[in-house]
């Protein structure tokens, strides 16, 4: 019985601590330092599946404006640093569930979410240097009529609910809407900039906050009745790839990125974003220098 007893006990503390070694072996397996020390390594790449960004062509390539960034990222390491690195890469449908991830996930090396660029978000995660701009645009049902003054909202959009992104920067600008023009305004929160779309072009009770490039997006797409209400302006902001906070990949991103004249200042950069949005809104979007 005594033995017995000290075998349950052995097997239940090896079940506790093989996954543990296994976790952190992962981990240390996907860091920029052992890919550099053994000139060969694995980027684990959480990405938020969302047109233009990262999506699943009619071919069923995985491509989109950073899913191409982060794969010229693999050619500069093996052509500058002589790093040849397997790219692993795993689908989210949830921004907030993708965010959370990459925030608390040793082993992922790199996150691609369209994440606009916050102060707040610098404090749990790390930032790669910028590769986009941004601006949010506040859309309805083209069967609204237009919004001209931002402190009319309540009276104008009366019955209507606002559907956002949870976790997005977007919660922050409906949250101003709240506490400055209409306390009692509705909010849904859903996982994914494609509900947003479904919902308000699928009925004019709703309107909500979108980004300037998901918007056109799914104009090009799917011709939905949609429009943009100018009502309210605000700066641009920008997307930048996410880290974990313990992770080493953000240095050797943003050397790849600010190295030179850039990689936004190169043929290859606005190769990429020509394949995936149109001349007018590359205008808009592209960093210049």
């Amino acid at each position: 019985m005594k033995l017995s007893y000290k075998l349950l006990i052995l097997f239940v503390l090896t079940a506790f601590t093989i996954p543990s070694f296994a976790q952190k072996d992962a981990a240390t397996s996907s860091t920029y330092a052992n890919a550099w020390a053994q000139k060969s390594g694995t980027m684990n790449i959480q990405y938020l599946n969302n047109f233009p960004f990262a999506y699943t062509n009619a071919d069923g390539e995985l491509t989109g404006i950073e899913i191409d960034i982060i794969k010229q990222f693999a050619v500069w390491l093996k052509i500058k640093k002589g790093v040849d690195v397997e790219l692993n890469f795993e689908r989210s449908d949830d921004f907030a569930k993708f965010y959370e991830k990459v925030k608390i996930t040793k082993a992922v090396s790199v996150g691609a979410g369209s994440v606009a660029v916050t102060s707040d978000r610098a404090r749990e995660i790390k930032y790669s240097s910028p590769y986009l701009k941004n601006k949010p645009v506040l859309v309805s049902s083209i069967l609204r009529s237009t919004l001209t003054d931002i402190r009319n909202i309540s009276k104008e959009f009366n019955g209507m609910t606002a559907v956002i992104v949870k976790g997005s920067v977007h919660e922050k600008l409906i949250k101003n809407i709240k506490d400055n023009y209409w306390p009692d305004l509705k909010v849904e929160l859903v996982e994914s900039p494609t509900i947003v779309l479904d919902k308000i072009s699928s009925s004019n009770k709703y309107f909500g906050y979108l980004d300037l490039i998901s918007y056109w997006a799914t104009i090009q797409q799917e011709s939905k009745p949609l429009k943009i209400h100018r009502a309210t302006q605000f700066d641009t902001e920008y997307f930048a790839f996410i880290f974990p906070k313990s992770s080493d990949w953000a240095a050797a991103f943003n050397e790849f990125f600010d190295g030179g004249l850039g990689f936004p200042a190169s043929d290859t950069y606005m190769d990429i974003l020509r394949k995936h949005l149109s001349s007018e809104l590359i205008n808009s979007v592209a960093l210049t220098y």
